[in-house]
């Protein structure tokens, strides 16, 4: 049967990380659209065709928030690609923070979907979302306040591995504890994906209020 890997983000907390163990683990990722940065040194391993998707069901909305419905029209063409991408690979998945809006919509599209939520503490996000993306921080809370009450509201009721970012960063086990999740008993490929892990990865150290 096939397995759809979906990795749920509110974006700048460890999910490019993921994405690249799990494309260690032997799962599908989908074609790189951007290449490493300063931002991102690992890549963003994100599928163009998706996020063109995504794009289309966020695009008439002013500001972030979940989208459960889409049009006939759009929704017979996402029907297509999960389609297209279950009969090309057994084990496949993707990721992208706006996933986190949209994946209820998506939801009703997959098989056997394998949900993976990557948190990280959140003044690094904001603090992230402002260097990287040069958004103020009353914007910054706000839109990561929408992110992470979809994706909770999402995820309450479905099978769920959730990482802690800085956890996996120290957590010899991590690459194990995701192939467990996902069904992946291959050694060699389980040290791949933990040899991905790098602690220096910490992007912004935040300090904690007295």
């Amino acid at each position: 049967m096939n397995k759809q890997i979906i990795v749920l983000t509110p974006g700048r907390s460890g999910s490019s990380m993921v994405a690249s163990m799990l494309l260690e683990l032997g799962v599908f990722m989908g074609n790189v659209t951007r290449p490493p940065d300063d931002a991102n040194p690992l890549g963003y391993f994100e599928d163009a065709e998706f996020i063109k998707l995504h794009q289309e069901l966020l695009e008439d909305l002013p500001t972030p928030e979940p989208v459960f419905d889409a049009p006939l029209e759009l929704l017979a063409r996402m029907r297509t690609l999960v389609e297209q991408r279950n009969n090309q690979h057994q084990l496949w998945g993707f990721k992208n923070g706006e996933m986190s809006l949209t994946c209820h919509c998506w939801h009703r599209l997959f098989s056997n979907p394998q949900y993976i939520v990557v948190v990280r503490d959140p003044r690094a996000v904001v603090e992230s979302f402002e260097r990287a993306w040069g958004i103020d921080r009353q914007t910054s809370w706000a839109n990561f306040a929408i992110y992470v009450g979809s994706i909770e509201y999402f995820a309450n009721s479905k099978r769920v591995l959730r990482l802690e970012y800085d956890t996996t960063l120290d957590y010899p086990g991590t690459a194990q504890l995701i192939a467990s999740f996902i069904g992946v008993r291959d050694e060699s490929k389980i040290a791949a994906a933990q040899a991905v892990i790098r602690p220096e990865m910490r992007h912004i150290e935040v300090a904690h209020e007295a």
